[in-house]
């Protein structure tokens, strides 16, 4: 399990300079007692900038490191702060100045003035509103609750702090994975507080990321908002490839493990690096990406292929997958010799050849170009003159290349039927699980996608990322694990192909058994705390209501026959009542702005939102709108069902193959709408609608219930 955990990891950040291979110690040790110096009369704001997988997170440690050893009088007191373990901006600005408040000794008596200052200065910023593209000039145009004066908290603030003989060093890391908008509040919140004495920001992001947010929230640029906020800028000092490429070799070597004698070619092995895979590592976590998959893929073909070439194959797996996969599906093109072919032939190979090159970036282009013709000659006909004959195989094959017609599907023998999702996949999710948006917007992708089955990569997806809720995935990626099945959880179940039987288990129910687990790991409060965010901010409404359906059931309600022991349940009956509510209030909201018409599973959502609400009110919404096209598509969409059954069969013997019978449930539709006042208007929607194929089948399902009822009396 704990090798496990360092795959999933990706690349883990080093705390201790000890252990530091890239040459970053020097650099942390001198920034770091420039920092123990320093007593800013106004503030100061110090930044790295490096692009991801370059090490900035390592640096920090190393920079925090050598300040607690550091035994000078005037080393700052050090604040951590993750602005994307929170959500919103309004959320991320009260933390921020939370962690400020919470490093304060609560044991010291004089600094109750500054923490109360703080927090009513927090809360004076949090509740201001920022115009989209008025953010720089924001505070001075700020709409202020009449009890807080944001200037005057402000000059106290600065007059407490420089009364302070001692410096704060807020640490803040990972900027550039939040969406633009919280961007922009996190800058903005520290162009407020810039100039407060004995106040030093050490940020650490990518630039480019950074100005690109900024922008597009102010009349200047992003660089010239970021010059305005940060005085004393650092690029990461990037690793020599000097450096980098003894690093891989020695991550390549752990990961490979002992190899035979006569089992690698070293001056080979010379061409293949240094023509094509040395070209496309450029960050440390580059070297870590490609070495966990070697250490993962290589055991299992160990002996049967040439290592060589096998490093290589999964190098263009990991970096470059559309020709992997381009090289997988034409074995013909790429294998065998090339003296067979005709003129006319080798124009269409090269014609084929020359297509996927010119889609890759500029940069590139020519690696990978060279790379292939190293692991395949016979591409060196196609771009030059060099023609291997057929003499040729026999070598190919005893040396296990990948080049021989033989031996080239055993490199490609741990690949997944296409559209299946393997191992790499699931490591590649979690390793990005730390965003609520990374979540939902990979989620969503592969929601578009097929699966062989039927279904779509997203369920396969959830359905393998079952095995690592219960202790593999982190605990800090729990919340927005969550939180972006919350968002994403609608259009997930908007995405299954067709209604599904009773007994299997659709993407919603596989949605919730994953959010149900991860939040086992965690106590009663913080599953509450949670929920309610969930609640309050999860995009999918469907989703909302029905994980709160869940718990009330296990709380006895919703047709349940007995409650679950009351160890086992999430939250308590008071909680629940609260969450039942703040949903009750958001599809209120929802109907009121008419999003409600075209929501997902809007038959139930109508069921619990009757139970929770006024149920008058909901029955006069659903007549005030039962001749509204969408609505009544929404409401049989969702209320679309299929059964399989099993006839007698000829001679008794039974079928083999099961009936597949679609239904809508009258009865439960009678609970919202009468279908004899409908069925005009549903024939009128399928003459003159242009419909989804589901939608059109659950309105053509209906019409048959509703004029053959005898059809569906066992349903």
């Amino acid at each position: 399990m704990k090798n496990q955990d360092n795959r999933l990891s990706g690349d883990r950040p080093l705390k201790d300079p000890k252990h530091d291979r890239l040459g970053y110690r020097s650099f942390a040790l001198h920034l770091s007692n420039a920092i123990c110096e320093m007593a800013p009369a106004d503030g100061i704001v110090l930044s790295v900038y490096g692009p991801w997988g370059s090490g900035k997170t390592t640096l920090l440690n190393f920079v925090e490191y050598f300040i607690k050893l550091n035994r000078g009088k005037t080393k700052p007191q050090i604040v951590y702060f993750n602005p994307w373990w929170f959500s919103g901006s309004e959320v991320l600005v009260r933390n921020f100045f939370n962690q400020l408040i919470s490093s304060l000794n609560p044991n010291d008596q004089t600094l109750n003035e500054i923490r109360e200052t703080l927090s009513l200065f927090g809360e004076a910023v949090a509740n201001a509103p920022l115009p989209k593209k008025e953010w720089i000039s924001a505070f001075a145009k700020w709409i202020k609750p009449p009890h807080l004066d944001l200037n005057k908290l402000r000059n106290k603030l600065e007059s407490l702090l420089r009364n302070r003989n001692k410096s704060f060093l807020i640490i803040i890391d990972d900027i550039d994975r939040l969406v633009a908008s919280e961007i922009c509040q996190l800058f903005s919140v520290i162009k407020a507080v810039t100039n407060l004495p004995n106040l030093i920001y050490l940020l650490a992001f990518q630039k480019q990321v950074v100005t690109d947010a900024l922008s597009g929230f102010t009349e200047f640029s992003g660089e010239q908002y970021l010059e305005k906020i940060v005085q004393v800028p650092f690029d990461l000092p990037l690793p020599d490839k000097p450096t980098l490429r003894r690093l891989f070799f020695e991550r390549v070597d752990e990961s490979l493990g002992a190899l035979e004698e006569g089992d690698f070619d070293q001056q080979y092995w010379g061409n293949v690096f240094y023509d094509g895979i040395d070209p496309l590592i450029e960050t440390p976590r580059d070297i870590t990406r490609l070495s966990n998959v070697i250490a993962v893929t290589f055991p299992v073909v160990r002996g049967e292929v040439n290592t060589v070439d096998f490093i290589a194959i999964e190098t263009l797996r990991v970096f470059t997958p559309e020709i992997y996969h381009i090289i997988r599906s034409n074995r013909d093109e790429f294998t065998g010799s090339s003296d067979r072919h005709s003129a006319s032939h080798q124009v269409q190979s090269r014609e084929f050849h020359d297509a996927y090159i010119n889609n890759l970036s500029a940069e590139n282009r020519e690696p990978i170009k060279a790379l292939l013709q190293r692991l395949f000659p016979k591409l060196q006909a196609v771009w030059g003159n060099l023609n291997y004959g057929s003499d040729f195989e026999s070598e190919w094959r005893r040396d296990k290349r990948v080049y021989s017609p033989d031996i080239f599907p055993v490199f490609f023998q741990l690949e997944l039927p296409e559209g299946c999702i393997g191992s790499q996949d699931i490591l590649g999710f979690l390793e990005n699980a730390n965003n609520r948006n990374n979540v939902s917007e990979a989620l969503l992708k592969l929601a578009e996608q097929k699966h062989p089955s039927g279904t779509t990569r997203a369920h396969i997806l959830l359905q393998r990322l079952e095995d690592y809720t219960r202790e593999v995935i982190s605990s800090e990626n729990i919340e927005p694990i969550i939180l972006g099945l919350f968002d994403a959880g609608d259009r997930l179940i908007a995405s299954e192909p067709e209604a599904k039987g009773f007994f299997e288990f659709g993407i919603e129910t596989q949605t919730a058994r994953i959010i149900f687990q991860l939040l086992r790991r965690l106590n009663e409060d913080q599953r509450f705390s949670l929920l309610k965010k969930a609640v309050q901010t999860g995009i999918g409404l469907a989703t909302v209501l029905h994980r709160v359906s869940v718990i009330g059931q296990m709380h006895g309600k919703y047709g349940s026959k007995e409650p679950t022991p009351e160890k086992e349940q999430l939250i308590s009956f008071q909680q629940l009542e609260e969450l039942e509510h703040l949903v009750a209030a958001r599809v209120s909201k929802a109907a009121e702005s008419g999003e409600l018409l075209s929501a997902v599973d809007l038959a139930y959502i109508l069921l619990r939102w009757r139970d929770w609400q006024d149920g008058d009110y909901v029955k006069k919404w659903i007549e005030i709108h039962e001749e509204d096209e969408d609505f009544i598509v929404s409401l049989l969409t969702s209320m679309l069902q299929v059964r399989f059954s099993h006839g007698l069969g000829i001679g008794g013997l039974g079928d083999r193959v099961s009936q597949k019978t679609y239904y809508i449930n009258l009865k439960y539709l009678r609970e919202f709408i009468d279908p004899e006042r409908i069925e005009p208007l549903v024939v009128k929607i399928l003459k003159n609608k242009d419909l989804e194929p589901r939608q059109k089948l659950a309105l053509e399902t209906f019409l048959d219930c509703y004029r053959n009822p005898e059809k569906y009396e066992r349903y």
